[in-house]
């Protein structure tokens, strides 16, 4: 009976990180009452997912990310795939940079996300203008990057105290 307790309670620590990058998904989708905060709505999915890879990459690895992102185009309505390649080049820059951006200093990590964030920007304004066949305004773009990166130390101090509350007994 002790064992099967052991192995529930596991098993759903093991599932935190994934859970509350969801749930952080899912935030990106309420309809809020102002008008155009969609177009500059930040990238909370993104943040979570770079915090989770860094700190738990354990946790957090690649195939439920990649299902996760092909998740969040569907609900989007984006290009389908962008968000789950995105996530998954984003996953091995986060694992392979850990040393250096998981240390003590949080400003480390901040400018790593800024980077991916900044990236995925990009990758996110050159899609759509491919799909519409010509340069879409990019400010929306830029305001929500900048969004998601001066969110990122709210969603990073949120999901550390998670990652100490859950993870680390």
């Amino acid at each position: 009976m002790m064992r099967l307790a052991h192995q529930t309670l596991a098993f759903i620590r093991g599932t935190v990180p994934i859970i509350t990058a969801l749930l952080l998904m899912l935030l990106e989708f309420v309809p809020y009452r102002f008008a155009h905060i969609q177009a500059i709505m930040p990238h909370l999915f993104l943040a979570a997912a770079y915090y989770w890879a860094l700190f738990r990459p354990d946790l957090m690895g690649v195939a439920p990310l990649f299902l996760a992102g092909l998740l969040y185009d569907l609900a989007n309505g984006g290009a389908f795939g962008l968000t789950a390649f995105a996530l998954v080049v984003m996953h091995y820059f986060a694992v392979s940079q850990r040393r250096i951006l998981a240390g003590r200093l949080f400003l480390l990590s901040w400018l790593g996300f800024i980077s991916v964030a900044i990236a995925y920007g990009i990758a996110d304004w050159l899609m759509l203008s491919m799909i519409t066949d010509a340069p879409v305004k990019s400010t929306p773009i830029v305001m929500q990057t900048l969004m998601t990166v001066s969110v990122y130390p709210l969603v990073a101090r949120f999901l550390g105290q998670i990652h100490r509350l859950a993870l680390d007994r």
